[in-house]
């Protein structure tokens, strides 16, 4: 725009999976046994790029007062899934893995207060 680069885009010459990311919809719940967030993981390139026709089993481990709603093992299909974590009605941090053949294990923690 007006002669200056205003976006880039680079694309590995393999597109092969190099990551797995995890993010959350907040990273605070209250401990009213009732508060849930969405758990989203998407399956990326050595770049960053989201691989939407990617199929592997995610494996997730939680340690602290919260559960996982949805499966467990989470057969993906399509690069990217969904969980929901669910407070319990203890305060304390969570720390959720995600782990994945030939991924590295990613992960992600919440507060829940």
């Amino acid at each position: 725009l007006n002669n200056k680069r205003v976006i880039e885009q680079r694309i590995p010459a393999d597109r092969l999976p190099k990551k797995l990311k995890l993010t959350t919809d907040t990273r605070q719940l209250y401990a009213d046994g009732s508060d849930m967030t969405r758990l989203i993981f998407k399956i990326m390139d050595a770049c960053g790029n989201p691989l939407p026709y990617v199929t592997k089993i995610i494996q997730f481990t939680i340690d602290g007062p919260a559960e996982l709603i949805g499966e467990n093992p989470y057969p993906l299909f399509g690069g990217q899934g969904a969980l929901f974590v669910k407070a319990q009605t203890q305060t304390g941090k969570v720390v959720i893995q995600a782990r994945a053949v030939d991924l590295p294990v990613e992960q992600v923690e919440i507060e829940i207060i």
